[in-house]
């Protein structure tokens, strides 16, 4: 499976730097530009005694004054081998003439000398303007540079460009490679040391653990509006290295014409330079847009990056992408106007389908803000693929004469790769039967067999998307926390809209208990080296419970647990509003009765808040279910937690549990995992801890996510 995904990004990044029909040849060629700058000024400034439109291919005199600018043009430039890059010529050369006439298909290289040779020996000098010529002429030196370093302008722009759009993968590549080394380093016990050094300590306390503003699992939203999320403060430093990057690449190295030979002004050739610059780095964008919006990543395996982060990635690269074309259009428009070709333009299909890919783009970043994403996410999914397909459609009959297309293929060859992969972790995990429970009013428990399933594993903490065979939703997806108790697979949801309520109806409806074939994709996402350390917190908030739960299971199973002997300090902290979450779990959690675990439950005995816009309503139900479902009990749950944990009311005070469990020289690893708030909050107090006790190495890692 990993060869398939190392295929896949291989094959991307082979696409865009092979060799090859479908990539877009070097621009800034000099050859080129000698034979097309000589062209224009023939065309331009001389007439001859021969009416034909091919009169530079079929008038032996107009050929040689050609062919001899050509030549003159490239001694003028002192390339290191004239002749060489003189013989390039040739083909440019005769692709032209061959369009007006056959013959020079087998045009070769000694009668290109000839004819070279025979204008030399008749070649006068040329004033502009001279009219029904019937010898060659010699063209000025000035004129010869000045028109082929014309074509050089936005030749070479095309190419830094193009380079500028490689960048930005390098850029990326060295910080995944960085983070690769830090995730290594996690993972052999060897940040345990590295981690007390106190510039270490402040570039992890200060940049690489905290929140950006204290927002970061949590959405921030304006007059009660949700706006989307925030990318945390490490998240945030990448993202402003690659904007400033781009916004260099966007601004620097324009090469002009200072005789304006193809556009009256210099502002003109700024708008065409910038349109052109704009534009490909757009499309620069586009397999990296589709790369970090996948779940199948191997980055995410080498980086243990998460995938809120790749998604993070996703968005903002996304809206620069946007802001590129939107540049691309405007510079195009003005050009067009202000040359008086606006309805030539308008007329023309790449200009029509490059305002309606730009069009496109815009509705995909509208409708991809956090209140969509929120309230109507199946909606905003499918909108989006079908956003995606209109775009990219648009974009390669944009260009589809032009080149660039390397950026469109290798962006839909590695989204057609991902998805097929995604079936084939289907077809390996196979259609068990799962039993379906339902627990409380919003809470269902979904519990699979291992025995039913071949050639799966995973690791605690990591997530899978389940898939439920019903005729009305099994197309759908949804991320859950697997928690793997050894013999069974189980995962407990929270009934919201969509699939989970379709569930639920069909669990009432067959008193509260039904069989359903399920298939699980995945498993996603990696698994905390918590057990480097010398002590370990995990942090648990309502639904975040399987994560940290899955992590001591592991512990206890693979007898890692001896506490006595490796003198190691392990502290549970559960906070829930209600109990309903722990009966859930319950035999899970009575596993850790006899290990001798320091556990702390926080019961709040505030009701369970249901958000009347993304669940179903409790109340629609309440009836139906008290009166026929069998609920599970939970009067005795807290009696038989209290043999062996400490039950108390109220809130957790997370920073006085963060200082509790920090022993002086001592390693933590602290894990998280709950609702938004809290995660933020622990994120941001256990990044203020690790400034506060340079001395101590201080782990966090974090298993929520949402996008």
């Amino acid at each position: 499976m990993k060869l398939i995904i190392v295929l896949s990004f291989l094959s991307c990044f082979l696409l865009n730097n092979a060799n090859g029909s479908f990539v877009t040849p070097k621009k800034d060629l000099w050859e080129r530009h000698a034979t097309s700058g000589c062209a224009y000024y023939l065309k331009k400034k001389l007439t001859w005694s021969y009416s034909e439109a091919d009169v530079m291919c079929s008038y032996q005199p107009a050929f040689g004054t050609w062919i001899s600018c050509i030549y003159d043009t490239l001694q003028d430039l002192d390339f290191r081998d004239n002749n060489v890059t003189f013989d390039k010529t040739l083909m440019e050369v005769r692709s032209t003439c061959q369009r007006q006439d056959e013959k020079f298909k087998d045009f070769s290289l000694s009668s290109y000398y000839e004819a070279l040779n025979n204008a030399t020996k008749y070649i006068q000098n040329s004033t502009d303007g001279l009219k029904d010529l019937t010898y060659p002429v010699s063209v000025d030196k000035f004129s010869r540079f000045a028109y082929s370093n014309a074509y050089h302008a936005f030749a070479h722009n095309l190419d830094a460009s193009n380079r500028y759009g490689v960048l930005l993968y390098v850029y990326f590549a060295i910080v995944f490679v960085i983070a690769g080394l830090c995730n290594f380093l996690d993972h052999s016990g060897i940040n345990v040391k590295i981690f007390k050094r106190r510039l270490i300590q402040k570039i992890r306390g200060k940049i690489m653990i905290p929140t950006l503003f204290g927002y970061h699992a949590d959405y921030v939203g304006f007059n009660k509006v949700v706006i989307g999320l925030v990318p945390s403060r490490l998240e945030s430093t990448i993202l402003f290295g690659y904007s400033l990057l781009h916004l260099i690449f966007l601004s620097k190295n324009y090469v002009t014409d200072n005789h304006n030979i193809f556009y009256k002004t210099k502002l003109i050739q700024y708008l065409k330079l910038i349109a052109d610059r704009a534009g490909i780095l757009a499309f620069a964008h586009f397999p990296l847009i589709v790369l970090f919006s996948t779940r199948n990543n191997l980055i995410e395996l080498l980086t243990d990056f998460k995938y809120t982060t790749f998604v993070a990635f996703h968005k903002w690269i996304g809206r620069t992408m946007v802001i590129d074309a939107m540049v691309h259009s405007l510079c195009y428009l003005l050009q067009v106007i202000l040359t008086n070709a606006l309805g030539y333009a308008i007329r023309a299909r790449f200009f029509q389908f490059g305002i309606f890919a730009t069009c496109v783009a815009t509705c995909i970043v509208i409708f991809s803000f956090g209140y969509f994403r929120l309230y109507y996410y199946e909606t905003f999914l499918y909108g989006h693929i079908i956003l995606a397909i209109l775009f990219f459609y648009s974009c390669w009959k944009h260009v589809e004469r032009f080149g660039w297309k390397e950026w469109v293929i290798s962006s839909i060859f590695l989204w057609i790769a991902e998805r097929l992969l995604r079936i084939f972790r289907l077809v390996i995990f196979g259609f068990p039967k799962a039993k379906l429970k339902l627990i409380d009013i919003d809470l269902v428990k979904v519990t699979i067999k291992k025995h039913d399933i071949r050639y799966w594993s995973m690791r605690p903490g990591q997530y899978a998307f389940a898939y439920f065979m019903s005729p009305v939703i099994f197309w759908q997806s949804h991320p859950f926390t697997v928690l793997d108790d050894g013999n069974e697979l189980i995962i407990v949801l929270r009934v919201k809209k969509g699939a989970t309520s379709h569930l639920f109806k069909k669990l009432i409806a067959n008193n509260g208990a039904i069989e359903m074939r399920v298939s699980l994709e995945g498993p996603y996402g990696s698994s905390a080296p918590v057990y480097h350390s010398d002590d370990i917190l995990l942090l648990a908030g309502g639904s975040g419970v399987p994560g940290p739960l899955a992590h001591l299971i592991n512990l206890v199973n693979e007898n890692k647990l001896d506490l006595v002997q490796s003198k190691k300090s392990i502290k549970f902290v559960i906070a829930t509003r209600g109990k309903k979450i722990l009966q859930a779990y319950q035999n899970e959690i009575m596993k850790l009765k006899d290990v001798g675990l320091d556990i702390e439950l926080y019961v709040t005995n505030a009701p369970i808040s249901v958000d009347e816009n993304d669940s179903i309503n409790p109340v629609d139900f309440h009836d139906t279910v008290s009166t026929c479902i069998p609920l599970l009990e939970e009067s005795d749950i807290l009696e038989k937690f209290k043999q062996f944990m400490t039950i108390k009311r109220g809130r957790p005070d997370i920073e006085a549990i963060l200082e509790k469990s920090i022993r002086q020289g001592k390693s933590l690893s602290v894990l998280c995992c709950g609702a938004p708030l809290f995660v933020d909050v622990t994120r941001d107090m256990t990044a203020m801890k690790i400034l506060q006790h340079p001395d101590s190495a201080i782990s966090y890692y974090e298993e929520f996510q949402c996008w």
